[in-house]
C-alpha cells in the first residue's frame, strides 16, 4: 500500500514525481550553488552542506540522482565502502527562490 498525499505544491499522484534520475552535477562551491540538468532544464540549487556535496562529487564519477519528491541528491561513491552520500538540495528557481539562504 502507497500513501499519498496532496498539498497546494505537491500532488504525490503526479507520474514520475517520485522517480530517482541521473544528473550530471557542477557544484560551486565559492557561490555556495549546485547546478544540474534535468530533462533539458538547468536547475540550479544550494544547500546546507556545500562541502560535503563537494567532497562527494569529487569522490564520484560526477554523476548523481536527483528526486524531486524529497529534494534529494544522491551521490554514489566511486570508492569502494565509501558508500552512497544523500544531501537535501533546495531548488532555486523564480517560483520558490525567496533569496532566504545562507551566505556561502
Amino acid at each position: 500500500m502507497m500513501n499519498t498525499y496532496k498539498t497546494e505544491d505537491t500532488d504525490s499522484n503526479t507520474a514520475g514525481f517520485d522517480v530517482w534520475v541521473d544528473v550530471d552535477l557542477h557544484v560551486d562551491t565559492q557561490l555556495g550553488l549546485i547546478q544540474f540538468c534535468l530533462e533539458g532544464e538547468r536547475v540550479l540549487g544550494w544547500s546546507d552542506n556545500m562541502d560535503a556535496i563537494a567532497s562527494a562529487v569529487a569522490d564520484s564519477v560526477g554523476t548523481a540522482q536527483w528526486c524531486e519528491k524529497y529534494s534529494k541528491l544522491l551521490v554514489p561513491s566511486s570508492r569502494k565502502g565509501a558508500g552512497n552520500r544523500f544531501f537535501t538540495v533546495t531548488r532555486m528557481d523564480q517560483e520558490n527562490d525567496d533569496g532566504d539562504r545562507p551566505a556561502a
